[in-house]
Order: C-alpha cells, then structure tokens, then sequence
C-alpha cells in the first residue's frame, strides 16, 4: 500500500485479490473475518426467528384491539431475516472463496514448516469460539519453542506477501 493510504476496514478487505498490494496478516484473516460474520448473521438470524415465533398474529375473525403496532409486523421481521439470510449465504461463499484462495497461497510457499505455521495460526482456529491457536500451541504441535515459532512466522509471513504482492516488497 502506498504511505499515508487508509487500512481497509470491515468488507473492503474482501475486494483484494492476489496482484493487489495487501499485508500478509490482513490477506491471511479474511477467512477469520468472514467466519466471524457468518456466526453474527447466525445469530441474527435465529433472534428474528425467535422474535417472529413471539409475535401473535392477527385473529382470523376480524376482532381486533385497536393498538399502534405494525399490522404486518410478522411479515416485516420475515423479510428482514430473508435479507439476512441471503447475505449469510454470500457470506458462506466469500468464506469459501478465501479459504481456497488463502490454500492455494500457501502451498506455494516452498518451506512445509512455513505453510504449517501459516495453517494452524490462521486457518485451522476452534470453530465454536473463533479462537486462533496460540504461539504456545503451535509450538508443541511443531516441537519447537515458542520463540522460534515466532521467528518462522514472521519469516512466513514476508513469503505470502511476495506472493500476493506478484514479488513485490511493500
């Protein structure tokens, strides 16, 4: 990225693709990021289902109270959770997408502790809670000391960014 240009925020980060400058950290959390997303729109989702199983619809015989609420309020909320729902289901695709395109990324780093590094910091994180793997994790997974991991990080990390950077130091 040019000095002095703004960091992309939230949806910007997915428009990069391979030949764009971008980080290596930033280009590696799109996965995360895209998962932590799809858990919110998750979420959203089953609120509004849960708020439209509470919502009384109105009685069929016409007898109703007078009040200020939306006559459609349950067909509101439905709409409102198709909306998510769509954009949950492109959320799930972008997911793919970076996955594929972060994999693909790594097997051409030529150092197989680089690329298993890589895997378990930023792909390979507990699904439930969205918790990346510790330096101390990956460490006794590898039988090396956590400095060291650290160090073959940050040299992994100079490798992504020559690849997605077309060999281009930033």
């Amino acid at each position: 990225m040019a000095v002095g240009a703004a960091q992309p925020t939230g949806a910007e980060v997915y428009q990069f693709k391979k030949g764009q400058e971008m980080k290596a950290k930033q280009y590696l959390l799109q996965y995360r990021r895209s998962s932590f997303k799809i858990e919110r729109l998750k979420s959203d989702i089953q609120r509004l289902a849960d708020l439209c199983a509470g919502i009384t619809p109105l009685p069929p015989d016409g007898d109703r109270v007078q009040s200020s609420h939306d006559p459609d309020r349950i067909g509101a909320v439905i709409a409102q959770k198709a909306d998510l729902e769509a954009e949950l289901m492109d959320e799930i695709l972008n997911s793919i997408d970076a996955i594929n395109d972060i994999t693909e990324t790594l097997n051409m780093i030529e150092d197989v502790d680089y690329q298993r590094i890589l895997q378990l910091r930023y792909i390979e994180f507990d699904q439930e809670t969205l918790r990346m793997k510790t330096w101390v994790e990956i460490a006794d997974e590898l039988h090396y000391t956590e400095r060291w991991i650290q160090t073959l990080h940050g040299r992994a990390l100079w490798e992504v960014e020559k690849i997605i950077n077309g060999g281009r130091e930033i």
